[in-house]
């Protein structure tokens, strides 16, 4: 859930905002703060399954499945909180404050995310070098929308059964029914 507590902001006064809260986290997008609050049952059961599932499966590799806890800094003036992230970068394992080279990112929706998910966002998660793939995963629903980039050209694909989603850029499949076990929408 969003919440506009500072509408406006520089960027070294979100970083210490951000930094030394210790009630909420809070995410910056081209000078406007949002403060983000807590999700559904639903949702943090989603977030826990990705999480799971990806950190078994990529156990032997070297990528890193990072919770919504890390801050991803996606521009001078964009920094966010996604639900899930995967970086495979060796600078990001180094990093202390901030990952900067994505390579997958997970949002669970909720209907207070939605529109700023699939809208400025998206757009902003469009334009990082690094990430290939960007998934937006249902919280009220079994919808699953994948946003991936081969070369310079997004595409996407929608996925509402009992299917599976391809994780092109780190060869992974995961099941629907992985991504939302114990939840009450299955």
């Amino acid at each position: 859930m969003f919440l506009t507590e500072h509408p406006e902001m520089d960027v070294e006064d979100y970083l210490l905002l951000d930094t030394t809260s210790k009630t909420a986290k809070y995410e910056y997008l081209d000078g406007t703060v949002y403060m983000l609050a807590g999700g559904s049952n639903n949702h943090a059961i989603i977030a826990a399954n990705i999480t799971a599932v990806l950190n078994y499966a990529l156990r032997k590799k070297p990528c890193i499945v990072y919770s919504s806890d890390v801050r991803v800094k996606l521009s001078e003036s964009r920094y966010v909180h996604p639900d899930v992230t995967i970086s495979c970068d060796e600078r990001d394992r180094q990093a202390s404050n901030n990952i900067q080279y994505p390579r997958v990112i997970f949002e669970v929706l909720s209907p207070s995310t939605e529109v700023k998910d699939k809208g400025e966002k998206l757009l902003a998660y469009l334009e990082s070098s690094s990430l290939e793939e960007y998934i937006l995963v249902d919280s009220r629903t079994v919808f699953v929308e994948v946003y991936h980039k081969d070369k310079n050209k997004w595409t996407s694909a929608i996925t509402r059964t009992d299917d599976i989603i391809l994780l092109q850029s780190i060869s992974l499949e995961i099941s629907l029914e992985d991504i939302y076990a114990k939840t009450s929408i299955i």
